[in-house]
């Protein structure tokens, strides 16, 4: 019911949020590349399994976090030292 759809709206609405700021942040420290971490369970779903660990210009990313309700995914910087 009601309870559930809060939930769902605070939960997604958090990760989209937690998404955005790391990606501010890497902007603002010149990553350049960063990789999409899925949080592999057995409740991934096949999509982020299928992203999971790819790397992408932080300017040309095919696909946004969250990638649906719940999603638990993240985007972790790649550095080379």
């Amino acid at each position: 019911g009601e309870d559930l759809r809060a939930l769902v709206v605070a939960r997604t609405e958090t990760i989209r949020l937690s998404a955005q700021g790391s990606l501010k942040n890497y902007r603002e420290n010149g990553i350049r590349k960063i990789r999409f971490t899925a949080a592999v369970s057995d409740r991934t779903c096949p999509i982020c399994e299928g992203f999971n660990g790819r790397v992408y210009e932080i300017t040309n990313m095919p696909i946004s976090i969250p990638v649906h309700v719940f999603c638990r995914c993240a985007w972790s910087p790649v550095v080379i030292t």
